[in-house]
């Protein structure tokens, strides 16, 4: 917005100290700002991101389901929508946000659907989208497609041309927006910041048991996705689903048992972006029971009950999902009723699961629209949605002279937006990076330089 209209922000620190590293949306911000359609820019942004989920969706869907497809991705969209919006310290991809974390987290659902259904166009593309969205899920996507390659030169004993070209490609836009705009100076400051100032994000050692179970049984029901796999496609699901889900359980459990070096390795790296790709694969394995598993499976079926009580039943989704008795036991029926009928004929198990998981969507839906959680509403694409928050911006905007900042609550974070004027404090701008060009040295540290001054930022939870 400051590249259309300087005097937007003009003076303010963090603007000019410690940028964001996504190029690609500042980009769009500009040309959505200079043409008077940033409201229209962001709203299509958002729905390449909800375009990708469903694509995704459906490549998953016509494999793992084929019988059903319309009712597992009506299933899966329905759960993943209602489920809580943060997965594993990070943002769901399903929140209603025009921002570069949810659309690269939906281009990376999309890669990996396509990796899983053999589509290799599309993940391909998907690839360097993402890369182009957010460098740090780019930089996911090109461990992802080295160790596809490995896959496949283990299996056919040649690297395939296109994926090799394609990683160039990717590791080459990572490492050009890195390298433009840090993410930080060095992991000792990441680590900090995430101790002090996000911890809900990247501390996991400060989350307390029902977070860290949470998290666990989301991660265990990802793992269980392999269970709709043929033996003969296991190893691409390992490459693609497995060796993020294993990555982040273990960076996730050396972070919460403190481990020395590798906790502080877990926090630097932030292995916690690997959480925006198990939502929609948790959701899935919820319905593993209703769609493929049958009496023969039962050991796993109750160990996928227990993982889902962790996740959803046991309050967890509230408030849109309530604990209750009567939703346990509803969603219990749901989910055992083809479980029993599976082992009889084809006939009677396509008709079981459809019924039944007709109802668990009927029942998640009712639920929700019950607890107030799920309620109809129009669209408002405003970048600014609230009318007295944008007046009193403009008003505030219209005192307040360019280049000066506002003192303001830390946790305020909408102040900066509504008024486009700087502020002192602010906790959603964490200072981290490398500082150029401002006071004449590329090595200066932001972090260092922001603590030296003794401003850690006040009044930020660290819970």
């Amino acid at each position: 917005m400051q590249w259309a209209d300087p005097t937007r922000w003009a003076g303010d620190w963090f603007l000019a100290a410690a940028p964001q590293p996504h190029w690609f949306f500042d980009t769009l911000t500009f040309v959505g700002s200079s043409l008077g359609i940033l409201d229209l820019v962001y709203v299509l942004f958002w729905c390449a991101g909800l375009a990708a989920f469903g694509l995704a969706v459906s490549f998953l869907s016509r494999k793992w389901a084929p019988s059903t497809p319309w009712l597992f991705g009506t299933a899966t969209t329905v759960l993943a929508s209602l489920s809580p919006w943060m997965v594993v310290g990070t943002g769901s991809s399903m929140l209603a946000l025009a921002i570069p974390a949810v659309v690269s987290a939906n281009l990376v659902f999309l890669f990996i659907a396509a990796a899983l259904t053999g589509r290799s166009t599309w993940m391909l593309a998907a690839a360097v989208l993402t890369a182009v969205v957010h460098v740090q899920q780019g930089a996911v996507v090109a461990v992802l497609l080295a160790a596809l390659i490995v896959v496949h030169a283990i299996r056919r004993r040649s690297v395939p041309r296109a994926t090799a070209v394609t990683l160039a490609a990717t590791a080459a836009i990572v490492a050009a927006g890195l390298t433009a705009r840090p993410v930080a100076a060095n992991t000792g400051d990441f680590v900090d910041i995430c101790n002090d100032l996000i911890a809900y994000h990247c501390a996991a050692q400060f989350w307390g048991v029902p977070a860290v179970m949470f998290s666990l049984a989301i991660i265990g029901l990802a793992l269980f996705t392999a269970v709709y796999e043929r033996p003969g496609n296991r190893a691409v699901w390992a490459a693609a689903v497995g060796l993020p889900m294993v990555g982040l359980l273990l960076g996730l459990m050396a972070n919460v048992l403190s481990v020395p070096f590798f906790g502080e390795l877990a926090q630097g790296l932030n292995v916690y972006r690997l959480g925006a790709l198990v939502l929609p694969f948790a959701v899935m394995g919820v319905l593993l029971p209703v769609f493929r598993l049958g009496m023969r499976s039962l050991p796993t079926v109750l160990l996928l009950l227990v993982l889902t009580w962790e996740y959803v039943l046991d309050g967890s989704w509230e408030p849109v999902i309530p604990a209750s008795a009567a939703f346990a036991a509803a969603y219990l029926v749901a989910v055992l009723v083809p479980v029993f009928l599976r082992s009889r004929s084809q006939r009677t198990a396509v008709l079981a699961t459809r019924l039944c998981a007709s109802a668990l969507i009927v029942l998640f839906l009712g639920t929700a629209a019950g607890s107030g959680g799920l309620t109809l509403r129009g669209l408002n694409p405003e970048y600014i949605p609230n009318t007295d928050l944008r007046e009193w911006g403009e008003a505030v905007e219209d005192v307040v002279p360019a280049g000066e900042s506002l003192l303001a609550p830390p946790m305020a974070a909408y102040v900066r937006a509504v008024t486009y004027r700087g502020v002192i404090a602010d906790c959603k701008n964490i200072p981290y990076g490398v500082l150029r060009g401002l006071n004449g040295s590329s090595a200066s540290t932001i972090w260092a330089e922001w603590t030296s001054a003794g401003n850690p930022t006040p009044g930020c939870t660290t819970a």
